[in-house]
């Protein structure tokens, strides 16, 4: 199947969309326009329609619901994606988000659009039949569910709520994988586990190093930080710390197992070539 191709609107050097810049480049072929006007100067002059547009917005209102729709006048049949900074998150509240748009905070990007390149190298583009007025909620329910089969690795799982613990747990069981409760605090004797997933809900130095204590602990093991709203300097004081990434409160159960089962089973991989190699 050939590449995606992909025009980003909006700023592509803004620190807070770097990674998620970086993985669309490195995954769709991108051709980038600072506003909306020069989008709509590309396409005339190209006369072209991408396979998805992603408008990059780093406060509510930088791009107008009139000057999106604009957009979508000229590409009926593109997917539009909101990549959204920090001062966004109140946007559904207080503000006019975007008909039609999925919207997808910067601190979510990366799993969402593997999930996204890998439904579509599969010709599924899963919850992009629906309707352009589908809701969040809607995409959601159209999503496939995880198969349940026998994997077996376990996940360590540090939080002090139980209710968070107890439904990582049963998310775990329909992924085929065990898990295990780490109360902070508390002594605990787990041991082999295959990833691990920490939370947290402030950032502060005892936070830091208790996250160090974890990776000491787990050496071996790719760590997911559950952080409430993160910020971009706590985003990269996590992952300076060991997280292999930092996912916001809310998220989708699919932010969080995309990325640690691709590193599980990257490793699951390595060391099968290395028996076979013997």
């Amino acid at each position: 199947m050939s590449q995606l191709t992909t025009l980003l609107v909006g700023d592509r050097l803004r620190e807070e969309f770097r990674e998620a810049i970086a993985l669309l480049e490195a995954t769709s072929e991108v051709t980038a326009a600072a506003n909306v006007a020069a989008a709509e100067s590309l396409l005339a002059e190209k006369n072209w329609q991408p396979d998805v547009v992603v408008v990059a917005q780093s406060w509510p209102g930088q791009f107008s619901v009139d000057q999106v729709a604009r957009l979508q006048q000229h590409l009926p049949l593109t997917r539009f994606l909101g990549l959204l900074g920090s001062q966004c998150e109140g946007e559904h509240r207080s503000g006019r988000p975007w008909p039609g748009v999925t919207r997808t905070y910067w601190y979510h990007w990366a799993p969402r659009w593997r999930q996204l390149l890998a439904s579509h190298v599969e010709g599924r583009w899963d919850g992009w039949a629906l309707p352009a007025t589908a809701t969040a909620e809607e995409r959601l329910m159209d999503s496939p569910v995880p198969s349940e089969h026998d994997r077996g690795e376990l996940i360590a799982i540090h939080t002090p709520y139980f209710q968070l613990a107890d439904s990582l747990a049963d998310a775990c069981r329909t992924r085929g994988l065990a898990s295990a409760w780490i109360q902070p605090g508390r002594p605990s004797h787990v041991r082999g586990a295959a990833a691990v997933v920490w939370d947290c809900d402030h950032f502060d130095r005892r936070t830091l190093a208790e996250l160090r204590a974890i990776v000491e602990r787990f050496p071996a093991a790719p760590i997911a930080a559950l952080a409430a709203f993160p910020r971009r300097r706590d985003h990269d004081a996590l992952l300076a710390a060991g997280a292999l990434c930092v996912l916001g409160k809310p998220f989708l159960l699919d932010d969080l197992f995309e990325p640690l089962l691709r590193v599980i089973d990257a490793a699951a991989d390595s060391q099968l070539a290395m028996t076979a190699g013997r």
